[in-house]
């Protein structure tokens, strides 16, 4: 894989920008997230549709891409926030302009369905965060915000877990892709579909039926071939 654009590093003062471009959210878990960003030294800025309730969504496709646009358009955003996931990327991730995500790379920050932002910023060649999301910082653990923090302020934190009898031995080196596993599925075949080639895959899911893992699985080892066993 080709070298990738790491955004610029985060410094005390830095604005960073929550919105919600896929499922409504609820208040509270936003507003708790301003408020911790802001005691660790951060500005905050909500989008303007971020609190706002569309049928399912934050609100209509136009408004939450117009919502992701301003935030990588403006001139001090350093870091956007997404407010969690549910569904909603797919339905404007093309209609974005993310040219200037190439002239002043900013972080992108967020998982579940937000996997499809990751996947663009992949094929663009920028470095992208598969983080926490306002909807689970209260109960999320001190290391994933911390881990979180030091990365948007240029640290490359140490991710480690427990052994596991299923594990295999051995080392690597590459670059780490992937996200949420049905998302990742979902993209097969379109052209935000990733060369998983040269990269490390992480895939995350909950709430899934077994077989549903595993055919996700079997496609895409029939996709590209990209595992062995």
């Amino acid at each position: 894989m080709s070298e990738m654009i790491t955004p610029p590093t985060l410094k005390e003062g830095d604005l960073i920008y929550i919105t919600a471009p896929a499922k409504a959210t609820d208040a509270n878990s936003v507003l708790y997230t301003k408020n911790f960003l802001e005691q660790k030294g951060f500005r905050v800025l909500l989008s303007e549709h971020c609190l706002g309730v569309h049928r399912y969504f934050s609100g209509t496709d136009a408004e939450r891409a117009a919502d992701m646009q301003f935030g990588i358009d403006h001139p001090e955003v350093k870091a956007i926030l997404c407010a969690r996931g549910g569904y909603g990327c797919v339905r404007i991730v093309d209609e974005i302009n993310w040219a200037n995500m190439l002239r002043e790379p900013k972080w992108m920050i967020g998982f579940s369905d937000i996997t499809v932002f990751h996947h663009r910023l992949m094929k663009l060649g920028v470095q992208s965060i598969h983080g926490s999301m306002p909807l689970n910082f209260e109960s999320n653990s001190t290391e994933a915000l911390e881990s979180m923090l030091e990365i948007l302020r240029g640290g490359h934190p140490l991710i480690s877990c427990s052994a596991n009898e299923s594990n295999k031995q051995g080392e690597a080196d590459g670059t780490l892709i992937g996200g949420n596993l049905s998302i990742v599925f979902s993209l097969l075949g379109t052209d935000d579909a990733l060369n998983f080639d040269g990269g490390i895959l992480f895939l995350e899911d909950l709430a899934e039926q077994l077989y549903h893992l595993d055919r996700m699985f079997f496609a895409l080892k029939k996709n590209g071939g990209i595992w062995k066993n």
